[in-house]
Order: C-alpha cells, then structure tokens, then sequence
C-alpha cells in the first residue's frame, strides 16, 4: 500500500477546539513539540552529509531570540537538534516554532514519519487521517505534510507542518494568537521556504 495511503492513527472522536489564553497556549504548543524532540533527539548522527541550523533569516521570518523560552526543549535536543522561534521582522512576538534533526537511519522518509508521528501521540490527540493534508514538499523534496494537531495539555489546536527527506526530519508549528501562518496551506507554504535556510549541506 503506498505510503500516502497509511493512516498514522485511527480517526479521534470528534474534539470541540478552543483556544486557551495566550500562557496557557504557548505551553500546550511547546508541550507537543517536546514530544518530537523525544525522538529527534535520538536521531542525528555525525556522518549525516546535511546540517541543520537556525539562521537569523529563514523564509522571510527572522530568528526571535528570547520571545519564546525554549530552554528545556533544548536540553531535552542534547545537542543533536536545533529549535527556534521565527516571527516577522520587526515584531516581538513569534509566529513559528521550528525543530529540526539530521535523521540517516534506515527506511527513508516513510519510516523517518512514521517515528516522528508514534512520539506524537505521545503528547496530542491521534491526527486524523482525514485531516492530513500531502504539500508540495519544493526543491529539497522529501515529504511535507501539515494538520491540525490538538494537545492534551489544555486540548488546544494549532496547524503543523511535518517534513522528512533522507537526511533529515522536522516541524514547523504555528504559535497560538498568529494569524500570518494560521491556515495550513499558509503554513506549507512557509515550510517550503524556510526548509532551504535551514537544511544546509556539509
């Protein structure tokens, strides 16, 4: 069966969205993307021939250093991912959060999704399958793939937008409140110019 074609989870009951206050929010975002960096943590390796890193500028959005207080996802990377907040130029507050890894083990993009996704159920509701929506994942190819995701911590929903390719694996979640990047076709497409800021060869 291909790939596409493979649900990740069975379809969750229905879930009435809500959006919490700004605090309460931001911590359900970053909760689930600790969740990913459960497995990218575990997946660079210093033979991969791509690096990962957070630039000052990646597609048009410039790095917010201090917006979003993004220590303990950090640690929990142990030096084998990057993350960062990105919001427009000018602004104070963020738009996106990004978490990145190098990612060679076996199985190609298929696989590298399906670890990605078994981490998040983790943290969030099962996605919908119904509710996955394939991009176009641009010039690096790969994957990319964005839905709504929901956490369990305060049952907050917010778009996110997952890539994978042969070298690499990541996430770009939109940030409570932000309307610049609320839609998922918004978001995939920013996902699409940030990917080359910041996959970057060896």
């Amino acid at each position: 069966m291909p790939h596409e074609a493979v649900p990740y989870d069975r379809a969750a009951p229905p879930v009435r969205r809500r959006y919490a206050r700004p605090a309460l929010g931001l911590l359900a975002a970053v909760a689930v993307v600790f969740g990913a960096l459960a497995l990218i943590g575990r997946c660079a390796r210093d033979d991969t021939p791509l690096r990962v890193g957070t630039p000052v500028a990646a597609g048009g959005l410039v790095r917010l250093d201090g917006a979003v207080d993004l220590a303990d996802v950090r640690a929990r990377l142990h030096g084998d991912g990057v993350t960062a907040a990105y919001g427009q130029p000018g602004a104070s507050a963020a738009d996106v959060i990004v978490v990145a890894a190098a990612d060679t083990r076996p199985g190609g993009t298929a696989a590298k999704l399906d670890r990605f996704y078994a981490e998040l159920r983790a943290h969030a509701r099962p996605v919908d399958p119904a509710d996955i929506r394939p991009m176009d994942a641009g010039p690096l190819g790969g994957v990319l793939r964005c839905h709504p995701v929901t956490y369990l911590a305060g049952g907050l929903t917010l778009p996110m937008c997952v890539w994978a390719d042969r070298h690499s694996v990541g996430s770009v979640l939109a940030l409570p409140g932000r309307t610049a990047f609320g839609t998922l076709d918004q978001l995939g497409a920013l996902t699409r110019e940030m990917r080359p800021d910041i996959e970057q060869a060896r």
